[in-house]
């Protein structure tokens, strides 16, 4: 088939604060276009950051483009390109429309004497297009799967991963496998602002893969867990936060508020209590995850319900031993299910059924809540010995104990609060312990979802 080529190039200034954190560039496409290649620059290169992405024709404004995305690979990756069957990762083959094409530009870092940017994109034409070798239909299969009925089983796995489809080192399918020599039941492959990854969701290797989006915006992250679209990630205002948060919780998927805390980077739209779960845990637990937990317990102390879960961010799975303390199933997230699905894995996640470990080995610790007339708390531990057991309820430090056993179990008998509250559970190191809760210095080996005290305790 003979095909010719048409060209576009974009130039450009851009100032420091010039408002806005996203810039478009339209272009034209004409029937008949098999393919766009697209690749970029920008200068100065170790001053300034620009992220790259694409709409094709349609709607593009906020909440409204989900048919229009086409793909995004931050400043990730300088060239990229789509076809009807094929694309890079991060972008979504299929038919290439004919029309006002958008390339969107994300001004993550722009220095103060500014940053000139150039695009070159590259259109190839032919007599006749292409078969569509791609339906979105494919993604929005993705996670329904097999449900299989589990009577009150805990799986564990990682609710926080990159694959190739963003800035990981790892396809799917490698990411699947490491995880079952891990020993994990379920991974969330959490790309940022893309969804193509969940193409290739049929190399499972025997683990559940949760579909997820890793929004990132220029003022924190959030994953959105379950999704079966892309989700917006053009935040710039908590407003537009809150909007996006209701926006996908009405459609069943699962928001988390990632890493809240320095050098996670930090969130600063709000709407926590909006979302209504925090990643608590992010890699090893010394990087400031004190500063998330205190978040949550803050939050709890002011009659806020807010779920804890963990995510390892991993990003290097083929070459773990670059991955430093970013490491798959470090920590790992067990969730209680009643059916071994996304579904399952979720609805577990909302009940507040979640264990966060240190890793796949545990030490796992079990907390059940007092019952109405009962101020008794039940504790279980495995492979905890030497570690000290702490109790946190209303905020402060309500009992410590010695795990004096590989397996453990106690009954407390508490005062807690007769007009309700929270109380959670957590094992630590006894190792530099003071007796302060969210002190820098104490590290967290496992963790128990916060769990109400019932208004009819007694």
């Amino acid at each position: 088939m003979k095909r010719e080529a048409r060209v576009y190039e974009f130039t450009g200034f851009i100032g420091a604060g010039e408002g806005e954190p996203y810039k478009y560039l339209p272009f034209e496409v004409p029937e008949g276009c098999v393919k766009i290649q697209v690749e970029y620059g920008y200068e100065p290169s170790d001053e300034c950051v620009l992220d790259i992405g694409v709409f094709q024709p349609g709607e593009i404004g906020f909440l409204k483009a989900a048919e229009s995305f086409r793909g995004w690979s931050g400043s990730n990756k300088k060239s990229f390109y789509l076809s009807p069957r094929n694309a890079t990762p991060g972008y979504l083959p299929g038919p290439i429309k004919a029309g006002t094409w958008k390339i969107i530009l994300g001004l993550y870092r722009i220095p103060e004497k500014g940053c000139r940017y150039r695009v070159k994109i590259k259109l190839l034409l032919a007599k006749a297009e292409a078969k569509d070798g791609y339906r979105k239909s494919n993604i929005e299969r993705v996670g329904e799967g097999e449900a299989k009925r589990a009577a009150s089983a805990w799986l564990k796995g990682d609710l926080h991963v990159h694959s190739v489809h963003s800035d990981g080192d790892a396809s799917v399918g490698e990411i699947a496998r490491r995880a079952r020599q891990l020993g994990l039941d379920f991974v969330a492959i959490t790309d940022h602002n893309t969804v193509s990854q969940l193409r290739d969701f049929s190399h499972t290797a025997g683990v559940l893969l949760i579909p997820g989006e890793e929004v990132t915006t220029y003022y924190g992250h959030m994953n959105v867990l379950g999704v079966k679209e892309w989700v917006d990630f053009r935040i710039t205002s908590e407003r537009q936060a809150r909007m996006l948060i209701e926006h996908v919780k009405g459609r069943g998927y699962l928001p988390v508020i990632n890493h809240p805390k320095p050098l996670g980077p930090e969130w600063r739209l709000g709407n926590v209590e909006l979302a209504g779960y925090v990643e608590v845990w992010q890699g090893v637990w010394e990087f400031n995850n004190y500063v998330s937990l205190k978040l949550v317990d803050d939050l709890l102390l002011r009659g806020s319900w807010v779920g804890m879960v963990g995510g390892s961010d991993a990003h290097k799975v083929r070459r773990e031993e670059e991955a430093g303390i970013f490491r798959l199933g470090h920590p790992t997230t067990w969730v209680n299910v009643e059916e071994r699905s996304v579904r399952g894995v979720l609805e577990g996640i909302r009940k507040g059924r979640v264990i966060v470990t240190e890793n796949p080995s545990g030490p796992f610790l079990t907390l059940k809540a007092p019952k109405p007339g009962s101020l008794k708390v039940y504790v279980k531990a495995q492979g905890a010995e030497g570690l000290v057991l702490r109790l946190v309820s209303q905020g402060e430090l309500v009992e410590k104990d010695v795990i004096d056993s590989r397996r453990f179990f106690k009954v407390y008998r508490l005062r807690l609060p007769r007009d309700g509250g929270y109380i959670r559970a957590e094992l630590v190191d006894p190792e530099g312990l003071v007796d302060e809760l969210h002190h820098p210095d104490v590290i967290v080996k496992a963790l128990t979802s916060p769990l109400r005290i019932t208004d009819s305790c007694k």
